[in-house]
C-alpha cells in the first residue's frame, strides 16, 4: 500500500510444519497439489496474460550463444567443459550425450510447445515450497491449529510451459540442492509422478499421462541433463567464490559425486524422452 508518507508492505509469516528434511511423502503429496493446480489450465482455464510473466522457459534460457547455450559449447575460450573440476568428473560418454542433446534442443522446445500449456512456477524445487497451516479464525499468535496448505515463494520465473515441466524441477533441482539422495533418483521421480497424475485426476481433468510424462521428461533434460556440468564449472571451483557445505549442506566432493549420478539419470532419461516421442508420433 502506498499514500504520500511511503509504503507499507505485508509480508506473510510462514510456520513450516515439516521438519527441513522432507520425507518421500511430503515430496509426493506436494507433486499432488502441483498437479491439481495445473490441471486447471488443461481443463479450459485461460492462461493468465500479464507483461510481467516470463516468456516461454527453455526458449529464453536457451537463446542462442546466449546463457547456457554459449557456456556449453566447447569452443569458446571460456566454457563449462574447461574447469578442470569438470574435466576430472565428468566421462567424454557424458559430455557427449549432452551435446548431442543441446544440438536437438530446437526439436524437443517445439514439441513441449505443442502439449498441454499450464502455468508454470519454473522454479519448483524443494526450498520454493513450504507446508503451513494457516491461522485459525484470524488467530496470528497460534497458526499451527490452522489447515494445512502448500505454500510456494519465488515466483520470479512464472510463465508458459507444458504440464509436467514443473515437475522435473520438483524431482531434479530438490537433488541438486541436496534435499534428496540422487543415489535414490528412480525412487523420488516414482512417487512424483505417481503424485502429480494423482493430483490432475482429483481435478477431474482427464489427460493422457504419456503427455505428462513427455513434459517431465524435457524438463529434466533440459533443466538438469543438459546443464549439471556447467553447474559444476559455476559453483564448485575454489574460484567460485560459493561457499558449498553452506549452500548444499555437503562437501565440494560430496556434491559433485551427486552431481555426476543425477547428470547420469538424467540423460538415461533423454533416450526414453526420445522413444515416447517416436510412439506418440510427435
Amino acid at each position: 500500500m502506498e499514500n504520500k508518507d511511503g509504503t507499507w508492505e505485508w509480508i506473510e509469516h510462514i510456520h513450516e510444519t515439516t521438519g527441513k528434511q522432507w520425507l518421500l511423502e511430503t515430496f509426493q503429496r506436494t507433486a499432488r497439489q502441483l498437479g491439481r493446480f495445473q490441471s486447471a489450465y488443461s481443463g479450459g482455464t485461460a492462461l493468465p496474460e500479464r507483461p510481467w510473466l516470463c516468456r516461454p522457459f527453455f526458449r529464453s534460457t536457451w537463446a542462442e550463444e546466449d546463457g547456457w547455450t554459449g557456456f556449453m559449447n566447447p569452443a569458446p575460450e571460456e566454457n563449462a567443459w574447461k574447469p578442470p573440476i569438470v574435466q576430472g568428473a565428468f566421462s567424454d560418454g557424458q559430455k557427449s550425450r549432452v551435446l548431442q542433446l543441446i544440438a536437438e534442443k530446437k526439436r524437443f522446445f517445439d514439441i513441449n510447445d505443442r502439449l498441454p500449456q499450464v502455468l508454470c512456477h519454473n522454479n519448483a524445487h524443494r526450498r520454493n515450497f513450504m507446508w503451513s497451516r494457516s491461522p485459525q479464525n484470524g488467530d496470528f499468535h497460534h497458526p499451527q491449529t490452522g489447515e494445512e496448505e502448500l505454500v510456494g515463494v519465488g515466483w520470479a520465473f512464472t510463465g508458459p510451459g507444458a504440464l509436467g515441466n514443473d515437475l522435473s524441477e520438483l524431482v531434479g533441482s530438490s537433488m541438486y540442492f541436496c534435499d534428496y539422495d540422487p543415489y535414490d533418483a528412480e525412487t523420488l521421480e516414482a512417487a512424483l509422478l505417481d503424485g502429480y497424475i494423482a493430483g490432475i485426476a482429483s481435478s477431474g481433468a482427464s489427460i493422457d499421462p504419456r503427455l505428462v510424462r513427455l513434459g517431465y521428461l524435457i524438463g529434466l533434460s533440459f533443466w538438469m541433463g543438459a546443464i549439471l556440468p556447467g553447474w559444476a564449472a559455476y559453483m564448485l571451483p575454489p574460484e567460485s567464490g560459493v561457499n558449498v557445505p553452506a549452500m548444499y549442506g555437503h562437501s565440494v566432493e560430496e556434491v559433485l559425486a551427486g552431481w555426476v549420478q543425477l547428470d547420469a539419470f538424467c540423460l538415461d532419461r533423454v533416450d526414453e524422452m526420445r522413444s515416447l516421442i517416436y510412439r506418440l508420433g510427435l
